[in-house]
């Protein structure tokens, strides 16, 4: 009876090691052939992701890689922080408003890309903020007087760019543009001229020195004939804000 009882064991011991020994197998072959799918599928987001991002402006150059969010239209830094939101209508990246800093401007403030760069103005046309963008940051404007400041002169060695214009030419205002009383920035502003403006050139040129620059200023009139400053090109890079039209 014993070495029944022992063989009979032995034998139920075999089987149960070959069932598990086949679920084991089972399992592997399962999971073999669900890693292609997977890789298939991360292979499809990829491919989605990148059809996305074809379709959307060009990102802000920076020194690392973005992370767009789609479902809320930002693009996030390496540490998440969203940096730049997609403004439909302009087609631009605009950059984020912090509730911190939202919480400190006044009502009816606006943001707007004015010779080029983003500010953040109160209700009356003061400058409050601009963006940095190799900060990634909104840097508070200081309020700086113009008493004292260089008188306008305008000769072979002005900083600013060279001139296209002359007195008596049209001249294209080719983005958002200041209109200022005097030459130079300060406490001056008008009007801002939005971009595709025709302007008669009334006036100038004259070289105001700014920060480590100059802008070169012309007297303009513009179509309801109100007249004031503007500056032709920026301080540095070689782009323009206006430009004759022919």
């Amino acid at each position: 009876m014993d070495a029944k009882h022992n063989v009979r064991s032995y034998d139920w011991f075999k089987f149960v090691v070959a069932v598990i020994l086949a679920l084991i197998a089972l399992l592997l072959l399962l999971r073999s052939k669900k890693a292609p799918a997977l890789s298939a599928a991360g292979a499809v987001a990829s491919e989605a992701q990148a059809e996305i991002q074809a379709k959307l402006p060009k990102f802000p150059s920076a020194g690392f890689e973005w992370k767009y969010d789609a479902a809320r239209g930002v693009l996030l830094n390496p540490e998440g922080r969203a940096v730049y939101r997609l403004d439909p209508d302009l087609g631009k990246w605009v950059p984020e408003l912090p509730d911190d800093l939202r919480a400190k401007l006044p009502e009816g403030f606006q943001i707007g890309e004015v010779d080029g760069r983003w500010q953040i103005t109160a209700p009356d046309g003061k400058v409050l903020f601009r963006w940095n963008p190799e900060t990634l940051t909104w840097e508070a404007v200081e309020e700086t007087s113009t008493a004292g400041t260089a008188e306008p002169t305008e000769t072979g060695d002005c900083a600013a760019r060279p001139a296209r214009l002359k007195v008596g030419d049209s001249a294209k205002v080719l983005t958002n543009l200041n209109l200022r009383s005097s030459p130079g920035i300060g406490e001056n502003w008008l009007l801002t001229m939005p971009a595709g403006t025709v302007v008669e050139v009334i006036g100038g040129p004259e070289c105001l020195p700014y920060g480590d620059g100059a802008y070169r200023w012309w007297q303009v009139r513009l179509p309801d004939g109100r007249t004031g400053w503007a500056a032709e090109a920026p301080i540095h890079g070689d782009s323009y804000f206006l430009e004759p039209v022919k």
